[in-house]
């Protein structure tokens, strides 16, 4: 099993801004069978945001069922 591995980003922006950023540089993990990867879209990066959470993986042309994902959540300092 994989190790977790906590990591602590510091941003300028508050968190609804940064969701919005990160959701305009990502595709939504939704499945197509018009498409070389399986999913929708062209964007290297795969996932889903709910809220001030997010998961994240690579957009891959193969199959690989243990390849890594990015959990995380944005909350404000202080």
């Amino acid at each position: 099993m994989a190790k977790k591995l906590d990591i602590v980003l510091h941003s300028d922006y508050p968190p609804t801004t940064s969701i919005a950023r990160l959701a305009g540089q990502i595709d939504l993990d939704e499945r197509t069978l018009f498409s070389f990867s399986g999913y929708k879209g062209k964007k290297p990066i795969l996932g889903r945001i709910a809220g001030n959470e997010f998961r994240l993986h690579k957009r891959r042309y193969w199959r690989n069922s243990f390849g890594p994902v990015l959990f995380g959540q944005m909350i404000a300092d202080g």
